[in-house]
């Protein structure tokens, strides 16, 4: 995850490029230059009032090529791309997106980087057999290869960027190794070698005049080469102490001094973080979200979600400005060519503003945003992240505020949110509303039985692409078709095979066997509908009894202990054929579900995915359905569980059947495993899945249409149950006497949350 660029650093990076002298290219520049901006020890403190959210007008437009690389110079978007046996630059009027001219380099290596001086040349840096060239273009008659010397290169040395400089001068960024004593002086020997980074200064024939270098040892790093408002170049980097500035001399020989940022406690920031300077201050991006630093105000702000721009910051390879506005060139994800977007400031979004709640971005809902925002032009969705610096608990309490106040998101993703309670307080849309007239994503369209076990009162509140199925299973010649096992049969079976409840295999290592339980039968104890709990009756207490009396086993081999019966059932989730497939190898003959020993049916599901909601009180009902529509129809991706839309997952299904092949060095076909259980240490522990048989189909078939309930965390229920049932697992409460206080418990919290 990139670090976010903090507003500390910013500030006095900014601060001091505006305060410094503007001077002629051929004069010596001030060396001295005194600080004067705010004190950074109270940057962020005051509250920032006269900041407003903004609005963005966004536009994409195509360019109608793929660019490994691109910049923006002078309203043209200039890009390159491989062709056989050369480079093609293009060069774009980037209004209209008509190419006014393009040029073909043969021979010309990879590319590396590329930049434009304020003539409208074009300069590629390219790399060709480990030699470095840069490609001057005039014009197509008129297109140069300059091999640029410089002095002291060092050893291992590999150039990371050239720049074209509004000053007349370029710039050449070389990493490299150097005898340790050139850079920290005597008392090192020859053989010792330091790494840094150092950039050349070139006049306008590309003559090497000086360069500026900052170590990486020690905690040095440069860390940003930048161009401020007038072209001055400058440097950010790091040290042990902290960070600094410093601008990088031209003809002037003489290094100017550092401007310390020190006694500012700051976040990594690495090499390659996207930012460009605007007369309103820094713009940057910073884990999928686009900062602006303000200069004056030393002021930081979150401006935009690039997932509301339908933009992938792994996808931008172009990130500037003009004037207050933002431009990007990015190779959009399913796009065949690079595409312009420009963020124009001030403009009221012509499209409708819909805002989705999240506690934290996740990166499948970021996709499903971006996607979503980038694919059509009526809709925008708009995140807010509730859960700040990753305090869930803050952030669920907030939506829980905003949501009595009605003041919540359109949309709300559940991931984490108890939905049985929100939704019988009618703070939720019934999804079925939606789907009655809709011919592609109505019910008859979707699994039905997951469906099912979504409701409530008839009415279906939450909405995803994809599920798992947890239950329980063993194999065929034990479980002998029986079905929806409750917890008496199950210790019945267990005793006729001569095992215990520690024979049961899967309950994870992070929660304990009673929450696990819990998770996949609270329905079967609350009456979420009435508001009303039943924790008094045998079948809680059969679960209380597990509980305390599971310890689980270890075994040298779990695939012996499997098929010598050691272990007799498995409790865990399947996501596809395949797991299927792979468990009956495991046990060696067909499994059968049980389900769990407190529900009905062969088990229980769960979203595999972040679940969606439209909030009831919200102005933009159809809108928020058409992301939801989208989010179901579109979301699934393989791997991600099962596919809740019918056509997708009898397309799984078919797939499942189809075995995968790669081709070998000699041109013959090998299957690929696609599940793999092997021991290190048993040979015969090994089981591999290339295809799944019709009858693993069916199989899974069945016990997807056979699921009965959901499983689901309730967090605050749990933590009661936790708690007075301790009471009972140490002695000093009866059984009887932990369900009575859990029920009690269990009730005024509901009744507390009508």
């Amino acid at each position: 995850m990139k670090k976010i660029i903090t507003t500390c650093v910013v500030c006095f990076l900014c601060v001091f490029l505006i305060g410094c002298n503007k001077q002629k290219f051929n004069e010596e520049m001030p060396t001295g230059i005194e600080f004067t901006g705010v004190n950074p020890q109270n940057i962020g403190t005051e509250n920032h009032t006269e900041f407003q959210k903004k609005s963005w007008k966004i536009a994409h437009k195509s360019t109608g090529n793929q660019f490994e690389i691109a910049t923006i110079s002078f309203d043209k978007i200039i890009g390159c791309y491989y062709e056989k046996k050369g480079i093609r630059v293009s060069l774009m009027d980037k209004n209209t997106g008509k190419e006014l001219s393009n040029y073909f380099i043969g021979d010309a290596g990879d590319l590396q980087s590329i930049c434009a001086d304020n003539d409208g040349r074009i300069y590629l840096l390219c790399l060709n057999e480990e030699q470095h060239t840069i490609w001057k273009i005039q014009n197509k008659d008129d297109i140069q290869k300059i091999n640029v010397e410089v002095s002291d290169l060092g050893v291992l040395s590999s150039v990371n960027s050239f720049f074209s400089g509004p000053n007349g001068c370029f710039y050449l960024w070389y990493k490299m190794s150097v005898p340790c004593n050139e850079v920290y002086g005597e008392g090192y020997e020859d053989f010792m070698y330091t790494r840094l980074d150092r950039i050349y200064v070139l006049d306008e024939k590309m003559n090497c005049i000086g360069y500026e270098q900052v170590p990486e040892s020690n905690y040095n790093k440069l860390i940003a080469f930048l161009f401020d408002e007038s072209g001055n170049p400058y440097l950010l980097a790091k040290d042990k102490e902290g960070y600094y500035t410093r601008m990088v001399r031209t003809r002037v020989q003489k290094e100017f001094e550092e401007i310390r940022i020190d006694g500012v406690q700051l976040n990594d920031i690495e090499v390659g973080e996207h930012c460009a300077m605007s007369k309103d201050g820094l713009y940057y991006i910073s884990d999928e979200d686009i900062h602006l630093f303000y200069f004056e105000q030393a002021y930081d702000e979150k401006i935009i979600d690039l997932a509301e721009a339908g933009i992938f910051e792994d996808d931008i390879i172009y990130f500037g400005t003009d004037g207050a506005d933002i431009e990007i060139l990015d190779n959009y994800k399913g796009s065949a060519a690079t595409e312009y977007s420009k963020l124009v400031q001030g403009e009221e979004n012509e499209r409708t503003v819909v805002t989705l709640g999240v506690m934290q971005m996740l990166p499948k809902m970021k996709n499903t945003v971006a996607t979503f925002n980038r694919n059509q032009t009526s809709v925008t969705v708009e995140p807010i992240v509730y859960a700040e610096n990753y305090d869930l608990e803050a952030g669920f309490e907030k939506l829980k505020l905003d949501l009595i106040s009605g003041k919540a998101p359109d949309l709300i993703m559940t991931e984490g949110i108890d939905m049985d309670l929100l939704a019988n307080t009618d703070a939720l849309l019934d999804l079925y509303s939606f789907m009655e007239n809709d011919k592609q994503c109505g019910r008859d369209a979707l699994v039905e039985s997951v469906l099912k076990a979504y409701e409530m009162n008839g009415k279906l509140y939450v909405g995803a692409p994809s599920f798992y199925i947890y239950s329980m299973w063993g194999a065929k010649s034990t479980v002998c078709g029986r079905k929806g096992v409750g917890m008496g049969e199950l210790m019945h079976i267990l005793q006729e095979n001569g095992v215990d409840i520690n024979s049961i295999y899967g309950f994870s290592a992070d929660e304990s066997a009673l929450r696990t339980l819990c998770a996949l039968s609270m329905d079967e104890f609350i009456d979420w509908e009435a508001g009303t709990c039943n924790f008094l009756g045998e079948s809680f207490q059969n679960v209380l009894k597990f509980a305390k009396e599971y310890q689980g086993k270890r075994f040298e081999s779990f695939y012996n202990a499997v098929r010598n019966k050691e272990i007799l059932f498995i409790i865990q989730n399947m996501s596809c054929v395949e797991d299927y497939s792979l468990w009956s190898g495991i046990f060696g003959e067909t499994i059968e579900f049980i389900g769990y020993p407190t529900t009905s049916g062969s088990g229980s599901v769960a979203y595999f995915t972040e679940g969606l909601a439209i909030y009831s009180k919200t102005n933009y009902p159809s809108e928020c359905w058409s992301f939801v529509k989208n989010y179901i129809l579109e979301g699934y991706e393989k791997g991600m569980g099962f596919p809740i839309v019918k056509t997708k997952l009898e397309k799984m299904f078919e797939e499942s059947l189809q075995e995968d092949t790669v081709q070998n060095v000699n041109g013959g076909t090998v299957k690929v495993c696609r599940k793999l259980y092997q021991e290190k240490n048993n040979k015969n522990a090994t089981v591999k899945v290339f295809k799944a048989s019709k009858s693993d189909v069916e199989a899974v078939r069945k016990l997807i249409e056979s699921i009965s309930g959901k499983h689901a965390y309730h967090n605050d229920i749990m933590n009661i149950i936790d708690e007075e049932a301790e009471s009972y697992f140490c002695g000093q409460k009866s059984i009887e006497q932990a369900a009575k206080i859990i029920q009690n418990r269990v009730q005024l919290y509901l009744d507390e949350n009508k």
